[in-house]
């Protein structure tokens, strides 16, 4: 797994842009307001607009990948919200775009698209542990923003906005105190599904709730509509958006994908790592030797340095595993191996051929003395270490010249007919015939 420490390490940078990024909006914004409101209201509503229709799109299309529906209920409803949205931009009494529409019509469709975000964030951690009917809730949330929009626009279901009086402001204030407490609700349920969360994720969403109670707050308390607590109460929404967007979209859809991709990657190259070792001793195998020892020996070629290639083979294994068992025989491979890295330098190649032989590739070293370095390694191993066997290696070994021909295939053959010279003499000293 990729460790916490590292996730944090690649988080940082991710949330100093997101801070960044919130901190430029809002002093672009309070730019404009001072220049122009009806610019700031447009690029701030179609901002929030543009960000909720984002977050539809990209959970829409993500909705195979999820584990849960939370973010495809999620991305329906503020797929709404866009719409109204940016109907209530559009039917500003500035813009003069929609000239038959209801007075208060813009007031309107803004309330009615902070209700119905309200109510789809109170409802959204329900879709965790049960499904929706897709095409059912996509219908559903067509017709809501049909009525609702329509509504406004030509029967002024709700009282003319912020300019209410008398008998209508109840109904109003009755509608936005229903904003509140839906929202004070959706922390409520967000926190009760704490544990579906990741901590970041949960942590964003409820940051970007928060901001959603601060918008309403002010819009609820704006004298008229381009008044400053307006205008704040339009910032926090859309940076309320942003937060949904980072937490939605940022932290539970790309970031566990990157992790993961990153993760598969690194157990391609421990895969990778691992397919070049032996596992009983750690040294290199075969394959790793071939692989690194044909890149040292061309680099050598180039630099006109000499190669040493030594190998190695344990004498007698066969009879430490006929006298004294397999693990004993395995015992005595790993010694071997722990005396070849102790007498060979960091930069050489050092491998476990496969069974009771060893190789190693020395660049500009001299073979002679490492050999018989080993050597005394191995006698002084068998004076002092507790074992019930006596290491005995034969050892050949080949010195490639620059510019000399060959493939290291080929040196390993002739290092190996050397070592086996050395085996015959081992054996014909002992008045044996060679063995394993």
């Amino acid at each position: 797994m990729v460790d916490t420490q590292n996730q944090t390490h690649n988080t940082a940078p991710h949330i100093t842009a997101l801070v960044l990024l919130l901190a430029g909006i809002t002093v672009l914004g309070l730019v404009l307001l001072m220049n122009n409101y009806l610019l700031f209201h447009c690029l701030v509503e179609l901002g929030s607009a543009a960000v909720a229709a984002c977050i539809a799109m990209i959970a829409w299309n993500t909705r195979s990948l999820q584990r849960h529906d939370y973010q495809l209920y999620l991305g329906i409803a503020l797929a709404a919200v866009a719409i109204m949205l940016v109907l209530h931009t559009l039917s500003h009494e500035d813009m003069a775009v929609f000239n038959t529409a209801m007075p208060g019509a813009s007031n309107q469709l803004g309330l009615l698209s902070r209700l119905w975000l309200a109510g789809a964030l109170m409802l959204a951690p329900s879709f965790i542990r049960s499904r929706i009917r897709t095409w059912a809730a996509v219908t559903t949330a067509v017709m809501f923003a049909v009525l609702f929009t329509g509504a406004a626009l030509h029967t002024g279901l709700l009282p003319e906005g912020l300019e209410a009086q008398g008998s209508a402001v109840p109904l109003l204030r009755g509608t936005e105190a229903a904003v509140l407490v839906m929202l004070l609700a959706a922390l409520a349920t967000h926190w009760r599904a704490r544990e579906s969360f990741n901590p970041r994720v949960l942590t964003t969403i409820c940051s970007g709730i928060l901001l959603a109670l601060v918008a309403e707050i002010c819009l609820a308390n704006a004298a008229n509509s381009s008044s400053w607590a307006s205008a704040a109460g339009h910032m926090a929404q859309l940076l309320c958006f942003a937060l949904l967007y980072w937490g939605l979209v940022r932290l539970s859809l790309s970031e566990p994908y990157t992790l993961l991709f990153h993760e598969i990657s690194t157990n391609l190259q421990s895969l990778e790592h691992e397919a070049n070792r032996d596992q009983l001793t750690g040294l290199y195998n075969r394959r790793g030797l071939m692989v690194l020892g044909e890149a040292q020996l061309a680099l050598a070629q180039r630099l006109g340095l000499k190669v040493t290639v030594v190998f190695a083979d344990l004498n007698g294994l066969k009879a430490v595993n006929d006298e004294h068992g397999h693990t004993w025989g395995d015992q005595a491979l790993v010694d071997t191996a722990e005396l070849l890295r102790q007498t060979f330098r960091g930069a050489d190649v050092v491998a476990r051929m496969g069974g009771d032989e060893f190789a190693v590739l020395l660049v500009h070293g001299n073979g002679k003395e490492p050999v018989l370095r080993l050597r005394e390694a191995i006698e002084r191993f068998g004076r002092e270490a507790n074992r019930p066997y006596r290491l005995s290696i034969a050892v050949g070994a080949t010195v490639v010249s620059p510019g000399q021909p060959g493939s290291l295939e080929d040196i390993l053959k002739i290092a190996d007919a050397e070592m086996y010279t050395d085996k015959q003499e081992h054996y014909a000293k002992l008045g044996e015939e060679p063995r394993s």
